[in-house]
């Protein structure tokens, strides 16, 4: 029986991620062929510029799939759930129905999608895990120019979670890591972004003329965006002498209605909550916010009234996340990236969710508020473990982040993200999940042989 190649699925890619995961195909062929699922109009664009099919076909008709109310709101989940309630779940049924038409007809061994929160990457993280069907998860990397790529999850639910936390997180000093880690650390302390927004397209994605009018209009609704947000908050130049840094998060983020316990998604509650442990222990010490840049306008509207309520509290839009964690005494975030690039500048950092860094050592933990001011306390007066902290850089860097994003169309860019798409469709094969550093070097080595023929 003929051999056919293994098929891996790319569902509702990213109006930014679709041109790199287009061009990712040539670089998984021809053993892995690579199919995408989206109904966003500028992502068919950039497939009708590549020459390729989108999926689902427009008015296809497909048979509904049965699933009752109860399991219909697991499969949407606690994400879409909270934003949305009823009008996501009457689309759901839709959406998951289409879905399954595609992963039967299509034959889908594979689907990789961006974060796995919302809904259409929901269903189908339903429907994959119900068939056997192998899910890779990716996300923004913690350092620039990287990606997280997973099959359990990303950020908290990413299968490095119970390594860190366990300890075991840890790799001994090697001068050839610690070399490139400086590097990269170097970069971001001058002025490298973590993340690019807004990449440049490749001029072969451009011939599409409805896709080009639509990323137009996108860019101008940004552009407008981005000079309303800067009316939000001062723009200051002169920072405080001592204060702790309070990055805001994004309200509608994953990280925070899945993984806040605490805190939710209630900025202005983590702003009262530290105002108040800093009268207490440290009032000399000032609290500096920033708005997060794609906050919503209403939401940042909102923040009016926080503005006028603190007058104690700098509310700032400029100034870079680097330049800010260097400048403070302690970061204080639920979840948020920042508390990561905290650690990478060597900075205390006092956390009040869940992520995967957010291990007691690496960071000041705090699970209920009564804990507070001993964690702030700490934070203000306590260096940071500086060789545990290295120790775990180390172990993001080698093992945790593919070294290329799709922001980057170099070739070692490509090279790095197929190669981490191989190895863990490899890994999931096997039952050690989630898996050592010397079994992910081993696998890395390896992964150039590796072969998905399916009979």
């Amino acid at each position: 029986m003929p051999k056919r190649p293994f098929s891996l699925a790319f569902i509702d890619p990213g109006i930014r991620k679709a041109p790199f995961f287009l061009d990712l195909r040539q670089h998984l062929a021809p053993d892995i062929r690579c199919l995408y699922y989206s109904q966003r109009m500028i992502v068919s664009g950039f497939v009708r510029s590549a020459g390729l099919e989108l999926f689902p076909a427009r008015r296809e008709s497909v048979a509904p799939y049965s699933i009752s109310d109860e399991e219909l709101q697991r499969a949407v989940g606690k994400k879409e759930l909270v934003l949305r309630g009823s009008k996501a779940l009457r689309r759901a049924r839709k959406v998951i129905s289409t879905l399954s038409a595609f992963f039967d007809s299509q034959r889908i061994d594979a689907i990789l999608v961006w974060n796995g929160s919302n809904l259409v990457v929901s269903m189908a993280v339903y429907l994959a895990r119900r068939r056997g069907i192998t899910v890779l998860f990716a996300e923004h990397g913690y350092l620039p120019g990287t990606t997280q790529i997973d099959c359990a999850g990303v950020n908290f639910e990413a299968s490095i979670s119970p390594l860190v936390h366990s300890g075991q997180a840890q790799r001994k000093a090697d001068a050839e890591i610690d070399q490139a880690l400086d590097h990269e650390i170097e970069s971001y302390r001058s002025g490298r972004p973590m993340r690019v927004l807004s990449p440049v397209v490749p001029a072969h994605f451009r011939r599409d003329w409805r896709s080009h009018l639509a990323r137009v209009v996108h860019a101008k609704a940004s552009a407008a965006f981005f000079r309303f947000r800067a009316s939000v908050g001062k723009r200051v130049e002169q920072l405080p002498e001592r204060f702790v840094f309070l990055p805001f998060q994004v309200k509608k983020d994953s990280q925070l209605i899945l993984h806040s316990p605490l805190m939710g998604n209630d900025m202005e509650g983590m702003v009262a909550a530290v105002h108040d442990s800093l009268a207490r222990i440290s009032p000399d010490t000032k609290i500096v916010v920033k708005f997060h840049p794609k906050e919503h306008p209403f939401t940042q509207m909102g923040y009016d009234r926080l503005v006028r309520k603190y007058p104690d509290v700098l509310f700032i839009h400029n100034h870079s996340v680097a330049r800010l964690i260097e400048a403070a005494q302690a970061v204080v975030t639920v979840n948020s990236t920042v508390g990561f690039e905290a650690i990478v500048l060597g900075k205390p950092v006092v956390t009040l969710g869940l992520n995967f860094y957010t291990r007691q050592g690496l960071v000041e933990t705090v699970s209920e508020l009564a804990q507070l001011d001993d964690a702030l306390s700490r934070a203000l007066t306590l260096p940071p473990d500086a060789v545990e902290r290295r120790a775990f850089l180390r172990y993001i860097y080698r093992d945790f982040l593919a070294l290329g994003s799709y922001h980057d169309f170099s070739e070692p860019s490509f090279t790095a993200i197929a190669d981490r798409i191989r190895t863990l469709l490899e890994v999931s094969r096997t039952p050690s999940w989630p898996i050592s550093s010397s079994q992910h070097d081993q696998l890395a080595l390896a992964s150039g042989e590796m072969s998905f023929n399916h009979a």
